[in-house]
């Protein structure tokens, strides 16, 4: 018998899957296949990110960086006897550019952290490794990176009031100084000390002068910052943990490179640790 079109298929396997593929609902094929289609197009836009993001990044294309290193704490930055810089920060930074800008020249110049604000502006240099606190005077208008370093915060008052029991501090007056305010009315709040007047502080020859004029009963500080400053002053015992984060700076437009920095931070968190062991902080 001669038959017309499409053969018989005398395959018994071959003849159910052409039955199963004739009843496939259409629409759950396409849905699936949409699915496949969006699941690569997200792995694609995904691994492409980074570089992407690298090509806008404005310092990518400099053909030098410019890093000023902050001396407030030696074993953050110091400057050694042949005018090289050295310490946590600087090896710090050159972790980070090797990471994102292997090859290209990084030239690292010595600042005091108040002048970060202004040289970054004014584009003398390109990032700030400063101990620099988000939500200070110090940092404020600038981009920051998240933390590479937290510091604990210590209370420094006098040497008998630092004998004394910590509740002696409820219902006085508190400086704060290089941190928020409400980073020290929290730290209280978990101390469960009340009544505590937390009064912000710009200087740490002001805030020494009003602790031992009994002006303030204490000044709180982050404890690397309070090393320098505050030795004339003692530490009254506590152990609540808070403690204030350390961050690097660059002016607004170059926020897409701190983006980069805070990609590099959590990739190398490692790395930034051995260097604090090496550093001792």
């Amino acid at each position: 018998m001669r038959t017309y079109g499409q053969r018989p298929v005398k395959n018994k396997i071959q003849r159910k899957l052409n039955i199963f593929l004739k009843n496939l609902n259409k629409k759950a094929v396409l849905a699936v296949l949409g699915i496949i289609i969006l699941a690569a197009a997200v792995l694609i836009f995904v691994t492409s990110g980074d570089d992407a993001q690298m090509e806008k990044a404005k310092l990518m294309d400099e053909n030098e960086i410019v890093i000023g290193i902050g001396l407030e704490h030696s074993s953050f930055g110091r400057k050694n006897e042949d005018g090289t810089l050295s310490g946590f920060e600087v090896d710090l930074a050159k972790l980070l550019m090797e990471d994102l800008v292997p090859g290209k020249e990084i030239e690292f110049v010595a600042i005091e952290d108040q002048e970060a604000s202004y040289l970054l502006r004014n584009g003398e240099i390109d990032l700030a490794f400063s101990m620099l606190v988000p939500g200070t005077i110090k940092s404020q208008g600038l981009s920051l990176s998240s933390a590479y370093y937290q510091d604990e915060i210590v209370l420094m008052t006098t040497e008998s009031r630092a004998r004394g029991a910590l509740s002696a501090i409820g219902s006085t007056k508190v400086y704060a100084i290089d941190m928020k305010k409400q980073t020290l009315s929290e730290m209280f709040s978990d101390l469960e000390i009340k009544n505590v007047r937390v009064i912000s502080c710009s200087s740490y020859p002001d805030s020494v002068l009003a602790v031992t004029q009994s002006s303030a009963f204490a000044v709180a500080a982050p404890a690397h910052k309070a090393e320098v400053h505050l030795h004339g002053l003692f530490e009254l015992a506590q152990e609540s943990g808070k403690t204030v984060s350390y961050t690097i700076a660059a002016w607004t437009e170059n926020s897409d490179f701190i983006s980069l920095i805070n990609d590099s931070i959590r990739k190398n968190k490692d790395e930034i640790e051995e260097l604090k062991k090496r550093w001792g902080i």
